[in-house]
């Protein structure tokens, strides 16, 4: 065998190790037809990706003035009431800085570092936001993670499903979707009602967010 021979013998042999050591050329060589069920049980990874990717575009197309972020931390122990992005000082996100997506406001940033922020979502028991239902005014807060406004007179013309929006007594930007009426109760002897607040943003599935100035704390 000459030499010539020798080095294509030798090659060869290599690119068959290599087919044999890549998964997918590996299925194809040896004809194994399981390659399309692999594929379908990726189908779901990929959807929920897509997903992600399409809200991020929606994103910067309506939002680009604004600081755009990933949502990477939920606090173990306080899971409804505040999260970790990554923004930070570096990316000019301050303390007081709104957090919205595109179902309404999230929260309010209450602590920055240098590439990572704190948020303290609605659901935090420290929330107290002035809010509009209808042309009633009102304080939103937080009892053990449900968004309740109390104390509206029953003078008030309200109904389940009225739409509930930041109020410009607030130190927020005026008309950010709060969320809707879900219950009235009566309190105080039916001198006045309590409502219970059906949020607009889904707290269990926060993944892109967007941090909008707020022009109070400048």
């Amino acid at each position: 065998m000459n030499k010539k021979m020798v080095i294509l013998f030798i090659l060869f042999i290599f690119l068959m190790l290599y087919f044999i050591k890549d998964p997918v050329i590996s299925l194809l060589f040896k004809n194994d037809f399981n390659l399309e069920e692999q594929i379908c049980n990726n189908e779901e990874d990929y959807i929920n990706l897509k997903k992600e990717y399409d809200e991020l575009l929606e994103y910067k197309s309506v939002m680009s003035e604004n600081i755009i972020s990933k949502v990477i931390i939920h606090d173990p122990l306080e899971f409804f009431s505040i999260v970790t992005i990554v923004k930070g000082k570096e990316e000019m996100v301050n303390v007081g800085d709104l957090v919205i997506n595109e179902k309404g406001l999230i929260g309010i940033v209450s602590k920055v570092n240098s590439h990572t922020s704190l948020v303290q979502l609605l659901p935090n028991k420290d929330t107290k936001i002035a809010v509009h239902i209808g042309e009633v005014d009102g304080l939103l807060e937080s009892d053990n993670g449900q968004l309740i406004i109390k104390n509206i007179t029953r003078d008030d013309d309200i109904k389940i499903g009225s739409l509930i929006t930041t109020s410009n007594y607030s130190l927020l930007e005026t008309g950010l979707l709060v969320g809707n009426v879900k219950e009235i109760h009566e309190t105080n002897h039916g001198l006045s009602y309590e409502i219970i607040v059906e949020p607009s943003v889904d707290f269990n599935n926060l993944n892109y967010v967007t941090i909008r100035k707020n022009g109070i704390y400048e």
